[in-house]
């Protein structure tokens, strides 16, 4: 079972989604069973948009393209998580 250490866990549900910490998926998984969308799904969504949107700016900095090339991957590896499999 995943732990939330730092905080109780009615207060961490109040404020979870501003937290960098925070991940949408426990490290217990299981195949979706329905086509309900994770609520989580679409939020990830729109932060890879984002970082991809900001890949492709002439005006980024090589060293911010590989910070975001290496976020683009892992939110790629999220959604297609978020996808396939409920948590």
């Amino acid at each position: 079972m995943d732990v939330d250490a730092d905080a109780p866990m009615l207060t961490a549900c109040h404020w979870h989604r501003s937290r960098p910490i925070f991940k949408p998926a426990t490290s217990y998984r299981w195949q979706k069973t329905t086509s309900a969308p994770n609520p989580y799904l679409a939020p990830m969504e729109s932060k890879l948009r984002h970082a991809e949107d900001e890949y492709a700016l002439k005006t980024t900095t090589p060293e911010r393209k590989r910070e975001l090339r290496d976020a683009i991957a892992q939110l790629r590896a999220e959604v297609g998580t978020l996808k396939k499999l409920a948590s």
